[in-house]
């Protein structure tokens, strides 16, 4: 989920580090003795429009303000949210959703199919600039719409059959249609706020909740204030009654705040203090696997990554992935495909990774390789092999410590193997965020992303030709798309699976990023909170958490 998408597409673990001093916003008055939860969201928030997010900490923020449809259920799954049930088609094609009866927004006006059609249009619109609009290319007429050859969002295939029964008539069936259902961007938004208020609807007094909590304060860069929702329909199962939620992007000032307890959980460690923190702080340490891989991206729109998917591959094969997974990182998972093969807990069922062939290889073999390659594109000492000189590479990556340590790693492998000088570039995260989406970077971009639902597909359709920012790289195979597309319309899952595979194989035969890692979420959670649990997804929603006097 990605959440995400962004540099989320980042939905990402390792954040830029700024100096932070402890939030200066306070609980709303009448708080008093509530049961209050203080959390590091790891970052900042640009926007917290469930149709425009694609960050990680927005993501945080969303679930526990809106519902969808589904929702996550805090153990890395789905459950029925603002839907209490559905029918499907016997051709797999239209679904049917009931809206709970009792749903309504924080204003306590009903909450209704037409909500849905507004938001699913409002997506798939163009004029929205919505990162996620090709979750609506799966809807008849959505890809139409989204790339603007219909004018007309009327034509999606989404209605409202009455008040309370929203319909959508996809193109094909789509093995995880109702997987994606728990995302953010497929959130209802109160289509009177919206029209009401245009792009301030999300300002606190404006905006509108289905979920949980509404939004109290939202003061940029320091804190937000949540406060329980008393429309909500299950607002009696919610035991806290408000989060504060710190956008805290310097991972020692994070660990220094739980320590003094004034935050009860933290969004990710520094790499130097994991094994201190898992050992001296054992009550509180986290950790589990993530689907979340962690690579670099080449910019396919720049010569000499354009026409040169030697030298990409000289560049892949040099990475000593064991060795940064290990030595740097303390205990990552080495990435050699770009979708994760989760080790534990709920993953992508009867998915095998599309692995490249050199995965077998030594390290000694890949470098070898590697030498050769460098060579084959033209490049290296001109004694030697009488190529041309490779100009030191861009490396852009988010400020921090963790980011850096991962950057100057590689830098050091390129420079020791191939001879390869690098320019490390550390930007704040909202520039690198920027540069990603827009396709500005020089040469190679450090990125993540955190899969949105538990499907090959929340990977793989990033790097379709017509994916939109979400494609870093820019890359463009026309086989990879239409396996893509077959895979999509294959109701076999066995089926399924092998077509994604060979799609992932021939993307990681191209080249177009390097997979460095799939990480680990480590996290402190103070003993008082109760019902946190680490999954795949790492979406814990405040609803489903108390906190022990």
């Amino acid at each position: 989920m990605a959440l995400l998408a962004g540099l989320a597409a980042l939905t990402d673990p390792l954040c830029p580090a700024v100096a932070h001093a402890a939030p200066s916003g306070t609980v709303p008055s009448g708080a008093g003795a509530a049961k209050t939860l203080v959390r590091s969201i790891g970052g900042a928030t640009v926007t917290l429009d469930p149709q425009r997010a694609d960050l990680s900490s927005e993501s945080l923020v969303i679930d526990d303000l809106l519902e969808g449809l589904l929702a996550p259920d805090g153990r890395g799954g789905a459950r029925p949210a603002l839907a209490e049930s559905w029918t499907v088609s016997p051709d797999g094609r239209i679904y049917t959703f009931k809206l709970r009866a009792d749903a309504k927004w924080s204003d306590g006006t009903p909450i209704t199919a037409d909500d849905f059609v507004f938001s699913w249009r409002r997506l798939a619109d163009p004029r929205t600039a919505a990162p996620y609009a090709y979750y609506m290319w799966i809807v008849v007429n959505g890809e139409a719409i989204a790339k603007g050859t219909i004018k007309d969002v009327n034509r999606l295939g989404v209605t409202a059959l009455d008040a309370t029964t929203f319909q959508v008539e996809l193109v094909r069936p789509t093995a995880y249609f109702l997987a994606m259902l728990q995302h953010q961007a497929l959130f209802a938004v109160q289509k009177a706020s919206v029209q009401a208020y245009g792009d301030a609807f999300t300002e606190p007094g404006h905006y509108v909740s289905s979920g949980a909590y509404v939004l109290a304060e939202n003061v940029p860069r320091d804190h937000l204030t949540l406060v329980r929702n008393p429309a909500y329909y299950d607002q009696a199962k919610v035991p806290i009654a408000v989060v504060r939620d710190l956008p805290l992007e310097d991972r020692t000032a994070e660990m220094r705040l739980f320590r003094d307890g004034q935050v009860q959980t933290t969004y990710e460690l520094p790499i130097d203090q994991v094994a201190w923190a898992r050992s001296a702080l054992k009550e509180a340490f986290v950790s589990g696997d993530t689907y979340d891989t962690y690579f670099l991206s080449f910019n396919l729109r720049n010569e000499p990554w354009k026409t040169s998917p030697a030298l990409r591959e000289a560049l892949t094969l040099a990475v000593d992935r064991e060795a940064l997974a290990t030595r740097v990182l303390g205990g990552e998972q080495a990435a050699y495909s770009y979708v994760p093969r989760l080790a534990s807990g709920p993953g992508v069922t009867g998915y095998e990774p599309g692995w490249p062939a050199w995965r077998d290889q030594s390290q000694a073999e890949r470098e070898r390789r590697a030498r050769g390659l460098l060579a084959e594109a033209g490049y290296g000492p001109k004694s030697a092999h009488g190529g041309k000189t490779l100009p030191p590479i861009s490396l852009l990556f988010p400020r921090g410590a963790n980011w850096q340590a991962v950057a100057e790693a590689v830098a050091r492998q390129w420079h020791d193997v191939l001879g390869v000088e690098v320019r490390l570039d550390a930007q704040d995260f909202r520039v690198v965020a920027a540069q990603s989406n827009a396709k500005t970077f020089k040469d190679v971009v450090f990125a993540s992303w955190i899969g949105d639902y538990p499907d090959a597909n929340s990977f793989l359709a990033l790097m379709r030709a017509d994916a939109g920012q979400e494609n870093y790289a820019s890359y463009r195979n026309p086989l990879f798309d239409a396996l893509m597309e077959e895979a999509n319309g294959e109701p076999d899952p066995g089926r399924r699976a092998g077509l994604l595979r060979r799609a992932e194989r021939l993307m990681m035969d191209d080249t177009p990023v390097i997979p460095l890692f799939h990480k680990t979420m480590r996290r402190l959670v103070s003993p008082r909170v109760i019902g946190w649990v680490p999954n795949p997804l790492d979406l814990s929603p405040t609803r489903f958490l108390d906190l022990t006097p």
